[in-house]
């Protein structure tokens, strides 16, 4: 109908389809094409037809498929002129709707498959609907949906994969892996096309901070929504925010920056302070912790600056007692990893009246979440792997992206870190810096990789944390 590419995305639930499609719309000039985001916008107009979807979805009853085609030709036909194409999000869609969206709207040009384990879609669900002591029964429900809705992808999948325009993504990464190989396979078709501008760009990552804010932490949100000076507050640090960082990627990108003229070309943009602010950012520090060996066999002493923290010496001598100082020493990265995050924001950190709270909080998170502590094990083998600063700088990045995509627990530990501060100003701390990392996805990250190659320069102490985390995985194995 519009001659324009429409691009099907197709995964189960909680694949990262909704959020890579913004990313999509966003970075490549294409319009989402969401069908509740068609119902909704239709119920806002207040039309007849708005009223009726507005009755059935409160009934929870099924708005009837071609109301939801017509709505998306009427979009098509409004916003032809000024996009790059169609982006469509197949969550729950058949092999016979797909087609009438063929027939009655427009054909598809591309499918992407973000392919996600069930194991992981599983643990995102659960995380998503709460753990409870119903686990069982809720698992069930989960694991029937789950292979409901693999049956129904697949078809799809097969159907244009026989086409060949079908792309498979590994969808268990973080969310910047996974967009680096949507723009491999997408983003050259789309570099000779009208591009979003700097200003539309900065609008679209308010727009979707804000998304995210109201969908994760919802009654912070109404608040804010209700008091416009606060709104106003919030949104202008974030384009603030994002400004800075689109410029300081650009600069990066033109100077094609060695990891030795980092600083330089940061003192174009940032102050001496801000720049040192970045260098000391792996400081921060939470304790240390010192491996011995003797006849009596391993052992962990801990050390730390602050006296309200500390941890009697631990005799590796169990299972027990070995996972138990992982567990610190993976907690102490973590929360030394968002403590850099937040200081290449420019935002300091002071531990000394948290360092407790930040610590049991973070191994809360990690033993519910067993597969971001896999991520720091893999973090640490790729820094002892890493044969310059950039190429522990980009591990690190990695694993930030990765840490990033459970906002939740940022935002929490933001919340520990700023606990003595009005909760309104935590909010505007976690939405610069989650404007900051949402930069990056559209810039490629390469100005916080430069951040990072002055933040390890002389991180010494993270570099020996992470050396911890391969020698506490060996003993094991000699008990």
């Amino acid at each position: 109908m519009s001659g324009l590419p429409v691009i099907l995305v197709i995964g189960g639930p909680c694949s990262g389809k909704s959020t890579q499609c913004e990313l999509m719309a966003t970075k490549f000039g294409l319009v989402h094409l969401s069908s509740d985001e068609l119902l909704k916008a239709e119920v806002a107009t207040g039309s007849a037809d708005g009223q009726v979807i507005d009755v059935l979805l409160k009934s929870d009853l099924a708005v009837p498929f071609d109301k939801i085609l017509e709505l998306m030709r009427k979009v098509v036909a409004e916003t032809s002129r000024t996009s790059n194409g169609f982006i469509i999000d197949g969550y729950r869609l058949n092999i016979e709707q797909v087609k009438q969206i063929e027939d009655k709207v427009s054909e598809i040009s591309s499918v992407i498959h973000f392919d996600v384990a069930d194991d992981t879609m599983m643990e995102r669900l659960l995380d998503h609907k709460g753990r409870s002591r119903h686990f069982g029964v809720i698992g069930k429900r989960i694991k029937d949906q789950l292979k409901t809705e693999r049956d129904a992808i697949s078809d799809v999948a097969e159907y244009y994969d026989k086409q060949g325009k079908l792309y498979r993504i590994d969808g268990n990464r973080s969310k910047i892996a996974i967009f680096r190989d949507v723009e491999i396979c997408f983003g050259k078709k789309y570099t000779t096309e009208r591009k979003p501008s700097e200003n539309e760009t900065i609008e679209r990552v308010v727009g979707m901070v804000l998304k995210q804010f109201a969908k994760e932490v919802p009654e912070e949100y109404a608040e804010i929504c209700e008091n416009i000076e606060m709104q106003k507050a919030i949104m202008e640090a974030v384009k603030e925010t994002t400004t800075e960082w689109m410029k300081l990627s650009q600069e990066v990108f033109d100077e094609q920056v060695e990891p030795t003229k980092v600083k330089e070309v940061f003192s174009k943009h940032l102050s001496s302070e801000r720049i040192k602010l970045i260098e000391d950012g792996l400081r921060i520090p939470t304790f240390r912790l010192e491996l011995k060996c003797n006849e009596e066999g391993h052992s962990a002493e801990f050390t730390t600056e602050y006296d309200e923290f500390s941890i009697p010496s631990v005799a590796l001598v169990s299972y027990s007692s070995i996972n138990n100082t992982k567990l610190w020493q993976y907690a102490s990265i973590v929360v030394e990893a968002v403590g850099l995050l937040l200081a290449v924001n420019g935002i300091i950190v002071d531990l000394e009246q948290c360092l407790n709270h930040s610590i049991n909080y973070t191994i809360g998170f990690l033993r519910s979440q067993p597969r971001f502590m896999n991520a720091i094990v893999n973090l640490s083998e790729l820094w002892q792997e890493g044969r310059n600063l950039v190429q522990k700088a980009n591990a690190l990045y990695d694993f930030l992206c990765l840490l990033f995509d459970c906002k939740i627990f940022i935002h929490g530990l933001i919340k520990i870190f700023y606990s003595k501060s009005s909760w309104w100003k935590q909010i505007q701390t976690a939405a610069t810096v989650t404007a900051m990392v949402m930069t990056h996805l559209f810039t490629g990250g390469l100005a916080l990789i430069a951040a990072l190659v002055l933040a390890i320069s002389d991180a010494i102490d993270f570099g020996l944390k992470l050396c911890n985390v391969c020698k506490l995985q060996a003993i094991p194995l000699t008990l």
